[in-house]
């Protein structure tokens, strides 16, 4: 069963992005925070703030994958709609939204109930490419674009 999701995901272009993106790492003089990535190297990457709007999903996720072929084998997506080169359509970002939000509402640790109780740790960056492309975070992404759809958003989560 799907639920009907409220929000709406209609994704920015890809210069659009890029451009926003940069016009706020320019305008704000951001500190920088250090991160590790796979190969061990450490890189400064400056920490924005950026609007709720702004990310893009990951499509390519192994968190996701296993739900996405399942919704596709059930006939409520279609085969090529998790294709990377569809990954900024609004199709395709919407249906990794619902299933985002599915996984978000995981009883073992529900999203919505935990952040109707408390704001999201300010200290858990959210990591985006340069491009806008989430690199973390999609889930709690997914819980807070839902719940300011649903009109139980709270400021500190734009």
């Amino acid at each position: 069963m799907t639920v009907e999701r409220r929000a709406k995901v209609t994704p920015m272009s890809k210069a659009d992005r890029e451009k926003t993106i940069n016009e706020i790492i320019q305008s704000k003089n951001p500190d920088h925070t250090p991160i590790v990535v796979a190969n061990g190297k450490e890189y400064y990457v400056p920490v924005i703030q950026v609007p709720l709007h702004l990310p893009l999903y990951r499509i390519d996720s192994s968190r996701t994958h296993d739900s996405q072929q399942l919704k596709i084998s059930q006939g409520i997506y279609d085969e090529e709609i998790f294709d990377l080169s569809k990954e900024s359509t609004q199709q395709t970002q919407q249906a990794q939204h619902d299933i985002l939000c599915d996984m978000a509402e995981d009883n073992e640790r529900n999203l919505f109930e935990l952040f109707d109780k408390q704001i999201p740790a300010r200290d858990k960056f959210f990591i985006i490419t340069k491009d806008g492309v989430l690199v973390n975070g999609n889930c709690r992404t997914a819980t807070l674009r839902e719940m300011t759809a649903r009109g139980e958003g709270k400021p500190e989560f734009n």
